[in-house]
């Protein structure tokens, strides 16, 4: 068993090592790719009786990385973001004797509200409630009002 656990543990080590020794910095990559670049060149100018080679510009010097210090004047502002407006709709009226009520769903959740009360998760709050519209008023955050239509039954 430790035997097993030897040969992994030095496994894994020469890996490591190997890897290391095998990191590309761009640089290095860079240079690669340009002796790739003036290769193809090159056999290509032959084959096709080109003038001769063309002259690439030369790499910058190879320089120690260092990150790329970022002060908060740099970097762009986040533009604030307006939280979405809940979608209100109007499903129907019940309208009897005593009082009217307005069935008005917020987001998909649906609540039996009567004048005077506050649509949930809205600035809006029901201000009248007849049996062809419902109008709501705005609060705070919320522009005038909103009568909402309802279709009548029948001819």
């Amino acid at each position: 068993m430790f035997r097993y656990v030897d040969r992994l543990a030095i496994g894994a080590l020469v890996s490591l090592a190997c890897a290391a020794l095998q990191a590309q910095t761009i640089g290095d990559y860079s240079r690669a790719q340009r002796a790739v670049i003036e290769s193809t060149i090159a056999r290509n100018g032959a084959r096709h009786g080109a003038q001769g080679p063309t002259e690439l510009p030369a790499l910058l010097p190879l320089a120690a990385s260092a990150p790329i210090p970022t002060t908060p004047s740099a970097l762009p502002r986040p533009t604030p973001i307006e939280p979405a407006m809940p979608q209100v709709t109007v499903a129907g009226v019940v309208v009897t004797p005593s009082k009217a009520l307005a069935e008005v769903s917020v987001d998909g959740a649906t609540y039996m509200l009567t004048v005077g009360q506050p649509v949930p998760g809205t600035p809006w709050s029901v201000t009248t409630v007849s049996s062809h519209r419902v109008v709501l008023s705005g609060g705070p955050g919320a522009r005038g009002s909103r009568t909402i239509l309802l279709a009548s039954e029948g001819p």
